[in-house]
């Protein structure tokens, strides 16, 4: 069946080529032919999936000094598909904290107390936007899997008055370039 298929477009290019020849050979040389060629192409988007903890506990918090955290593992697992360009974003339904990086308000309507992200290899802070379009952590995806390593720092400051305890949803994405 399957060279049937291409014996049967053979003979139909062959046809078109023949009849598009004696049509021009009959004096009609100056009448242009044209010839549609469909085709088709399936692009398959790379498949990666991202992982991390479920909930990342950041211990008793205290007023004083910006505290750095035990770290935060993102691991981005893609199966089969390398020489990929993959950045992180991230977002949140909380408050960001007014300042020279952003920071997420621990408790909305509290910029006294906050949280960051900071890369663990260089020690940089992120200056990220908690909205989805800030990217960071990005790599060519030549191996399958990489684990994106970040520091939480927080810090409760000296003007806060709200106690209790606290829960913010952070949320990473992966994009591709």
């Amino acid at each position: 069946m399957k060279y049937f298929k291409l014996i049967c477009f053979i003979v139909i290019v062959s046809a078109l080529i023949i009849s598009s020849i004696s049509y021009a050979a009959v004096g009609h040389s100056n009448t242009p032919v044209s010839i549609d060629v469909t085709t088709r192409i399936n692009y398959v988007l790379p498949t990666c999936n991202v992982n991390v903890a479920p909930a990342y506990a950041l211990g008793e918090l205290t007023k004083g000094p910006a505290k750095t955290h035990a770290d935060l593992l993102v691991d981005i697992d893609c199966e089969n598909t390398t020489d990929v360009i993959t950045s992180l974003t991230v977002s949140s339904s909380a408050n960001t904290v007014t300042s020279n990086l952003q920071k997420l308000q621990l408790m909305n309507g509290n910029d006294h107390a906050w949280l960051s992200l900071t890369d663990s290899n260089t020690g940089a802070d992120l200056d990220v936007s908690f909205d989805d379009t800030t990217t960071f952590c990005s790599s060519i995806q030549n191996v399958n899997n990489r684990t994106c390593e970040l520091k939480v720092r927080t810090q409760i400051e000296s003007g806060n008055t709200v106690v209790g305890e606290f829960s913010i949803p952070v949320i990473f994405s992966l994009v591709y370039f």
